[in-house]
């Protein structure tokens, strides 16, 4: 029966350290690869992890970004579970339908992106550019975006808090909008 005790507590002993290194060397990895947020666009998009290619898409859309960034994340909504603030995403693409729901989270659409497609208005103000047309069923990065999963229109908006789309009182650079351009080039 001692024998069995010494082994159990060994057991218990040796799964802890197993998850505290697993901890460990995942919090080390993440400080190495990662960017802090001044040098990286975040693009969140409202779609399942299963009908978003979101590392394809993010090589993509680092291949010709702005030199002020190292990096450029795309995440499914879920990844905000984490404890992010979608404030925070530099670009947020979601359906039309569930725009009305963030519309306190979003700034307005810089000028440089309101000729791109159809805008988004509420209250007066400019919020978001269509982006996919479910009648047409056309738009940019469909190949690395399921669309179709949520019927209606898909349209980009921009963060509040972004710190890569310029404000009215000149907060922010304009990296945000430079990916934003790539992402309407992509097929």
């Amino acid at each position: 029966m001692n024998k069995v005790k010494r082994v159990l507590s060994l057991l218990t002993r040796m799964v802890l350290w197993f998850l505290l290194s697993a901890l460990i060397w995942n919090f080390v990895v993440n400080l190495l690869t990662d960017a802090p947020p001044r040098s990286k666009v975040t693009v969140y998009v409202s779609a399942e992890d299963t009908f978003l290619r979101d590392r394809e898409l993010s090589y993509a859309l680092e291949q010709q970004m702005p030199s002020s960034v190292r990096m450029v994340r795309c995440h499914p909504f879920s990844y905000l579970m984490i404890g992010e603030d979608i404030s925070r995403g530099d670009l947020l693409i979601l359906p039309e339908n569930e725009a009305a729901d963030y519309l306190d989270r979003f700034r307005p659409l810089p000028e440089e992106l309101r000729s791109h497609g159809p805008l988004f208005r509420a209250n007066g103000e400019v919020y978001g550019v269509r982006v996919w047309d479910s009648a047409g069923m056309t738009g940019c990065a469909s190949s690395y975006i399921d669309y179709a999963s949520s019927g209606g229109d898909w349209y980009l908006f921009c963060g509040r808090d972004s710190l890569h789309i310029p404000s009215e009182d000149g907060a922010g650079d304009n990296a945000g909008c430079a990916v934003a351009e790539e992402l309407f080039g992509l097929d």
